[in-house]
């Protein structure tokens, strides 16, 4: 007797994920979807759970991360000094192109289609912009949930929540690689090494000095003074 109830068979929810990531973007965004299934070790490498009966968690091993020197540091924030200033001589650029476009529209001269264009490459050129001033961060979920009319301001009378996960987008004035470098990639500077001396010629020996004539007491002094006068008084009385 068919009574007009069907039973629908439901099926059991696996405890293993599709498959394993192979890369650490790929944990990553496994790490999105399935947040309790894939942790981080107390030694800070990532581990992703087994995707099939008879596999064994994956660990990826993470690059270790040193203070960048102040060389990097400097050379990062002038890097990005010139990225931002010709991001935002192509979005002047843009931007003057979509007036003129405009204005040629308004003319009767072009089409919308050459309008729309114009206006699309002013958009990219903005987000470059934005891209080079702000880079991302990271990513993180909104909690609780949000109503649909906190995001969509369009729509203030629905009060109903977001069916999936709202993210949100954190961004930084500077990128976290540009603090924290890999050991291998510091470049020392090299040591200034002292002078070696230079051999010294060998010198001419020396001849021997003449002995000193002894020094001559003061009475002997005295005594030849007073022969001379005395043989200069004679030889004047003469």
């Amino acid at each position: 007797m068919d009574t007009g109830i069907s039973a629908r068979k439901t099926r059991k929810k696996s405890k293993y994920t599709t498959k394993q990531p192979k890369t650490v973007q790929e944990w990553l965004a496994a790490k999105v979807k399935f947040p309790f299934s894939y942790g981080v070790t107390p030694e800070g490498m990532l581990v992703a759970p087994p995707s099939k009966p008879g596999d064994i968690e994956k660990v990826f091993v993470l690059e270790p991360r040193v203070f960048a020197p102040k060389e990097h540091v400097a050379s990062e924030f002038e890097k990005r000094s010139n990225d931002i200033r010709e991001a935002e001589q192509q979005f002047t650029e843009a931007r003057r192109n979509l007036q003129r476009v405009v204005q040629a529209y308004r003319q009767g001269l072009t089409t919308t289609a050459e309008v729309v264009i114009a206006n699309q490459q002013t958009k990219e050129a903005e987000a470059f912009v934005i891209e080079k001033a702000v880079a991302p961060r990271s990513i993180v979920t909104v909690e609780p949930t949000p109503e649909i009319r906190d995001i969509l301001l369009n729509n203030q009378y629905i009060r109903n929540k977001f069916p999936d996960p709202v993210y949100s987008l954190k961004r930084g004035t500077f990128p976290w690689t540009n603090f924290y470098i890999n050991p291998k990639d510091i470049v020392l500077a090299p040591t200034e090494l002292a002078p070696e001396p230079e051999p010294s010629l060998p010198s001419a020996p020396s001849m021997p000095s003449a002995p000193e004539a002894p020094e001559m007491s003061a009475a002997k002094r005295g005594a030849i003074i007073a022969a001379k006068t005395a043989k200069r008084k004679i030889r004047f009385a003469n």
